[in-house]
């Protein structure tokens, strides 16, 4: 529709009126009685056929508007907030403005009117602390996220577990969403419920271009302690570890190379990085670990090394190799990842 008048507003109820001040009477006319909307004393109360009950205007104005956002009808919204009064950062049931709204549906030119220029509520989160920047990075709808830099759109927010905007784009493994929601480190030193940071959640995926990224944007920093590739998510793991369970090399690769003191950090159960990839008969990253002087004699909490793990899961090539790998502090890597980084920074700096 192109026009939303006060009738429209009140077709959720079984009779049509022209005037808002019978908003009250329209809406408790659906009973199951079926009695019309004159004043009744029966009501609880003197009769309102000349007052208006605020909470139910209000009420049947969100329901206009959010349902007008919902099904993209940019004017009926626009109506309704400039002529008829609707709020702009009313909320349904589960606390979403219309701006989440419109972040929800991918409505871009939703958000663009519903911001009109300013500030329009676009840091507001609903019941779960989600705001439309972190649904945004969720969809990796890059173009979205740009329509809330002048809006209010906050980076650094964190919903109710912890997460930013940027945690879900490290999630998704978007380098080109992360570059465009900030080159910032201090943003990528903040941890979720579960302990990690943007950079956890980048090598648990094994999302090379996102560690790679991340890595550039925090190279500075590294040597501090919110920043340090020794810390540990909840479950004991550093980044390198995490990519390890991943099976990617090219991120085994850049980590080791930020940090080759996170190589034989142990987690929660024992396992350093060199176990883990044993214990999932990886045999190249098994190889690439003891290349680096990865601990082929570490046990992890029930006494089990590389060698035993690989051996009882029946991983007889990768059992050979660590059986017979000769153990020195002087291993040289087979390859470094130095030309493959900056190939794939290149890549990602090119684009836009």
């Amino acid at each position: 529709m192109s026009h939303v008048s006060l009738s429209s507003i009140q077709a959720h109820t079984n009779n049509s009126f022209q005037q808002i001040s019978l908003v009250r009477d329209s809406l408790m006319s659906q009973d199951n009685s079926g009695t019309s909307s004159e004043p009744n004393e029966c009501r609880g109360g003197a009769a309102t056929s000349n007052s208006t009950d605020p909470k139910a205007a209000e009420a049947a104005l969100t329901a206009a508007l959010h349902d007008a956002v919902r099904s993209g009808d940019i004017a009926a919204a626009k109506d309704l907030i400039i002529h008829k009064g609707a709020k702009e950062d009313s909320l349904d049931s589960q606390g979403r403005t219309p701006m989440i709204i419109a972040a929800l549906n991918r409505d871009v030119a939703m958000v663009k009117m519903l911001g009109h220029g300013h500030d329009a509520f676009a840091y507001l989160a609903d019941n779960s602390g989600t705001t439309p920047l972190m649904i945004a990075a969720k969809n990796n709808d890059i173009e979205m996220a740009k329509a809330f830099w002048p809006l209010g759109g906050r980076k650094g927010l964190q919903d109710n577990n912890g997460w930013t905007a940027m945690h879900f784009a490290a999630e998704q493994g978007s380098a080109e969403m992360l570059r465009a929601l900030s080159m910032s480190p201090t943003k990528y030193a903040l941890r979720n419920c579960d302990g990690s940071t943007p950079l956890d959640l980048a090598a648990s995926g094994g999302h090379v271009e996102a560690v790679a990224l991340i890595l550039e944007i925090c190279k500075k920093k590294l040597k501090k302690k919110d920043f340090s590739l020794q810390n540990t998510n909840l479950a004991g793991r550093t980044p390198l570890h995490s990519a390890v369970v991943a099976g990617s090399v090219e991120a085994v690769e850049f980590l080791y190379e930020a940090e080759p003191l996170a190589l034989n950090i142990p987690d929660k159960n024992g396992d350093t990085p060199l176990n883990s990839a044993a214990s999932r008969g990886d045999l190249k990253l098994t190889e690439l670990l003891l290349s680096y002087g990865g601990d082929r004699d570490l046990p992890d909490n029930k006494g089990e090394t590389p060698l035993t793990k690989a051996s009882r899961g029946g991983f007889d090539d990768v059992a050979n190799l660590v059986g017979r790998y000769q153990q020195t502090k002087a291993n040289n890597p087979p390859y470094t990842s130095r030309s493959k980084s900056g190939n794939i920074l290149g890549r990602i700096f090119r684009r836009s």
